[in-house]
């Protein structure tokens, strides 16, 4: 496992700073592969990324990440990336959700 990760309560977990870690080209969270592999064959079921820079928790299935995630490298090593609006933010609904709402709120829907 990368040294940056740990795994806690059955969840994969790992600091970072948006302004060094986020995919802004795709808007997405990238997660090392060899590491989320090793935690699915530990049994891990989520994902969480917390934002040192926001405070802001980002939380994503490994369902999620097996269904619409996409592999790349980036020079970094082999990264699995989710984009930002399938994660769950804070706890709250999908980033992509909770702008919807917000877009209602403005158009009285």
């Amino acid at each position: 496992m990368h040294r940056a990760y740990w795994i806690e309560d059955g969840v994969l977990k790992k600091k970072v700073k948006r302004s060094k870690h986020f995919f802004r080209v795709a808007n997405a969270w990238g997660v090392d592969r060899a590491t989320l592999v090793e935690a699915i064959v530990k049994g891990v079921e989520y994902v969480e990324l917390y934002d040192e820079e926001t405070g802001d928790t980002y939380s994503a299935s490994v369902d999620d990440f097996l269904r619409w995630g996409w592999v790349l490298d980036l020079g970094y090593g082999s990264q699995v990336f989710l984009r930002e609006t399938r994660w769950r933010k804070n706890g709250h609904g999908r980033v992509q959700e909770k702008a919807i709402k917000q877009q209602e709120c403005l158009f009285g829907v």
